[in-house]
């Protein structure tokens, strides 16, 4: 028999039982302490997000148009869709806005979109047929690179946030030895070294006064403990800290 009111109301006050509404926003504290990967060293994320911050126009990104998207298949929180409804709860709880996310036709997962600023396109098999707490871990995961120092991990690959690092540090000293290992080939040190010179010479010019102080100051107090930190490990100890988050 179809449900009375009464019933019907019982069962729509349930039936979303499956991830609790958050109660407080996730803070940096909370974050750091409960989130966050221990190999993931916050001076070095806060040296990558000055850098990505002054770079501007300079960022490595790719044009709308190469992804083909459509207003039309824009996807907004208040279209009242379980995926929507997630995706709303997860970031109220870590206090961030939304990006521009798209729905695709040809998309598998939730696909990461190297525009600037970064989009996230959904594939037909996560906007249907998976519960809320899986969409929550996958949604979660995602979200967390587009905190400000994971944003170069989207746009950048592992290979090219040395050059990032390396530009900056000499911008901070310009008599800063910049050092390859020793299994690197000629050809890799020198793109390398080209890499980190064009970086310097974006960032002498678009560092605004207030970015070059808080590299300075957080680049002399990373220097104080590891004056060579490994960027790989911080680029794993991102992925890391996305999984501990979806969790």
């Amino acid at each position: 028999r179809q449900a009375n009111a009464e019933e019907a109301s019982f069962y729509q006050k349930y039936l979303t039982g499956t991830m609790a509404e958050p109660n407080r926003v996730v803070d940096q504290a909370l974050w750091m302490q409960c989130v966050m990967s221990r190999q993931e060293d916050p001076e070095v994320g806060r040296v990558i997000e000055i850098v990505y911050a002054a770079l501007g126009k300079a960022r490595v990104s790719k044009p709308d148009k190469d992804y083909q998207l459509k207003k039309k298949s824009r996807l907004e929180l208040n279209e009242g869709l379980l995926v929507t409804n997630t995706i709303a709860k997860v970031l109220r709880m870590f206090g961030m806005p939304a990006p521009e996310m798209y729905r695709g036709e040809l998309a598998t997962g939730i696909e990461f979109l190297q525009t600037d600023p970064p989009k996230l396109r959904f594939g037909t098999d996560v906007l249907s047929g998976v519960t809320d707490k899986e969409l929550a871990f996958h949604v979660a995961r995602r979200m967390t690179y587009f905190m400000p120092p994971h944003l170069v991990a989207i746009l950048y690959p592992r290979e090219s946030l040395e050059g990032l690092y390396l530009g900056a540090a000499s911008v901070v000293d310009p008599n800063y030895q910049i050092t390859t290992r020793d299994d690197v080939d000629p050809t890799a040190k020198q793109m390398l070294l080209q890499a980190a010179g064009e970086t310097r010479g974006v960032l002498e010019k678009q560092l605004t006064p207030e970015l070059r102080q808080q590299l300075t100051a957080v680049m002399r107090s990373l220097w104080k403990r590891t004056p060579v930190p490994e960027l790989g490990i911080w680029h794993r100890a991102v992925e890391l800290t996305a999984i501990h988050a979806g969790v």
